[in-house]
């Protein structure tokens, strides 16, 4: 996962505190989905926040907090291996990198962005043509260094974001040649 641990505040019984915080919204998700399950009262912070502003979730992250009385009971849930995750990476090669790998942390971000870039592209057909695009663009030519680092939904997205692009660039000069 990536995350960063927190420290617990020092709060009376009761009070929520920041368990761990999140570079993925995705994978915040799944532990508090996980913690719920486990019937434990779990929040996600800034959640509006890391989707509004671009980059935010991997600027400010995605906040977990659960009962100051809950913490160790949901560390232990969270760090405890889930069975079905071995049988998943056994079907998939590209989940068999360990979560601690540093490459991996590179190849989740590199994702991220190739996903934002693609969002951008296509949300911007509706919002205003042009300068989205240009702002997904931006984002992917940042992207081409770290192009080897990208998983195959990365290269997907980074793909899709590149299609869209050059197809509204070719509508722009159609229509500025004809006038």
């Amino acid at each position: 996962m990536v995350y960063r641990e927190a420290e617990v505040v020092d709060g009376g019984t009761g009070e929520l505190v920041t368990l761990r915080t999140y570079v993925s919204v995705i994978e915040a998700e799944f532990d508090r989905a996980a913690l719920e399950a486990a019937g434990l009262d779990v929040r996600l912070l800034d959640v509006g926040t890391a989707a509004l502003i671009p980059h935010g979730d991997t600027a400010l992250g995605v906040r977990l907090q659960v009962r100051e009385s809950e913490v160790d009971r949901a560390r232990e849930l969270l760090d405890k291996p889930d069975p079905l995750d071995e049988s998943e990476r056994a079907a998939h090669p590209e989940l068999r990198k360990p979560k601690d790998d540093p490459k991996w942390r590179r190849q989740v971000a590199a994702d991220a962005e190739a996903q934002r870039a693609f969002r951008a592209a296509v949300i911007g057909l509706f919002l205003c043509p042009g300068v989205a695009q240009l702002y997904a663009a931006w984002l992917l030519l940042s992207l081409y260094p770290r192009r080897g680092e990208l998983s195959k939904s990365g290269r997907w997205n980074a793909g899709g974001a590149a299609a869209v692009i050059a197809a509204v660039l070719v509508t722009i000069f159609i229509v500025a040649s004809r006038v």
